[in-house]
């Protein structure tokens, strides 16, 4: 627990100079650690090489930080970013397509499948 991004997406990183850089610090505070690392991996549940994705990024993370019994977390933080991506979308409608928010659900269900 402590100070994380808390909107670590694709999106939200930019290539400088050959080194990454994260961008768009609005949702930062205080959380817990393993929530951004669901937030950087949301996207990549249904990709082919999620298992890779995951490893690699926890793999760069403890290299940094001790971040013991993240696996047995993981999939409940997934779980709640997928309900906050729900919530934001609903929160805007003139923003989110309607039919947009079809996937968000059935991301959040696919993720308390991995629970």
């Amino acid at each position: 627990y402590g100070l994380i991004h808390a909107d670590l997406h694709p999106r939200n990183v930019i290539v400088h100079k050959e080194e990454l850089q994260a961008i768009d610090f609005d949702d930062a505070g205080y959380g817990w650690y393993v929530y951004d690392l669901a937030v950087a991996l949301r996207e990549f549940v249904d990709h082919e090489r999620y298992d890779q994705f995951r490893d690699a990024l926890l793999d760069g993370y403890r290299a940094r930080r001790s971040l013991p019994d993240v696996e047995a977390l993981l999939p409940l933080f997934l779980c709640v970013r997928g309900l906050i991506s729900i919530g934001w979308g609903a929160a805007r409608p003139e923003i989110v397509d309607a039919k947009k928010m079809k996937p968000l659900v059935a991301a959040m269900v696919d993720s308390l499948k991995l629970l």
